[in-house]
């Protein structure tokens, strides 16, 4: 089956925005072929993937180039971030690449955010739009969107130290940038509201060839982890399960 076929059959639409996460450790010609599935399939809509993380952006004033700093995402996002037409935000710690329709105005404005997840960013535009995230060979400990709700709702935890980057302008000239970062630790532990998602409609699981999927509604689990987080801000830095938390 093509991940186009599935995706239909999970309910996407040809015309929705999707953030892809992909960890499959594939060659070049099966991340083409996938790549070709995606973007074929969302030829109305927006391909959204996370491009941030590459080694140049992780020692101290390293430089970030939007046009050549690699992905650190995995081999389908840095192919993704090279095509014809993507458009790729410019944010030291966690640029994102988008694809189709409004792609230039959700990358818009992202280096003028100390955060990669601030409100003014991207992943709030992303939120607005109604996006689905789509996890491939991966779970919700990738879940970006997740970690933008925690810092929305005053609790994320942050590096106490503010990092230092620098942003190749595309002139010869690089612009400091100061940004604060997630310190992750909190990451580990968003796949405990699975099931509780999947109970509740906003996720689906399903087995894709080799490999599961996760499809989520995104919105609405942002809205519903603002009013979570907003009364038990603790909920990802323990490590105990939500068995009997309803949070919705």
């Amino acid at each position: 089956m093509k991940i186009g076929e599935l995706l239909s059959q999970c309910g996407v639409k040809k015309s929705d925005t999707v953030i892809v996460y992909c960890a499959l450790d594939s060659g070049e010609k099966e991340c083409a072929e996938l790549l070709r599935c995606l973007t074929e399939f969302l030829d109305t809509g927006c391909l959204v993937m996370p491009t941030g993380g590459g080694p140049d952006c992780s020692v101290p004033n390293g430089i970030f180039d939007p046009e050549r700093t690699p992905s650190g995402k995995g081999a389908l996002s840095e192919m993704f971030r090279s095509l014809p037409g993507a458009v790729r935000s410019r944010h030291p710690a966690g640029s994102l690449t988008a694809l189709g329709q409004d792609a230039a105005w959700l990358m818009e404005g992202h280096e003028c955010c100390t955060s990669e997840f601030s409100a003014s960013s991207p992943w709030w535009k992303l939120f607005q739009k109604g996006a689905k995230c789509l996890f491939i060979g991966c779970g919700l400990e990738h879940s970006c969107m997740i970690a933008a709700a925690e810092e929305w709702a005053g609790a994320a935890s942050f590096f106490k130290r503010v990092r230092r980057r620098r942003l190749a302008l595309g002139n010869g000239r690089n612009k400091r940038l100061r940004i604060r970062e997630h310190s992750g630790r909190h990451r580990r532990n968003y796949p405990k509201i699975e099931e509780l998602l999947r109970d509740s409609g906003l996720l689906l699981r399903c087995r894709w060839d080799h490999c599961d999927v996760l499809l989520m509604e995104s919105s609405a689990v942002v809205t519903q982890l603002l009013h979570l987080l907003r009364r038990k801000p603790g909920v990802f830095a323990s490590k105990r399960r939500l068995k009997n938390l309803k949070i919705f």
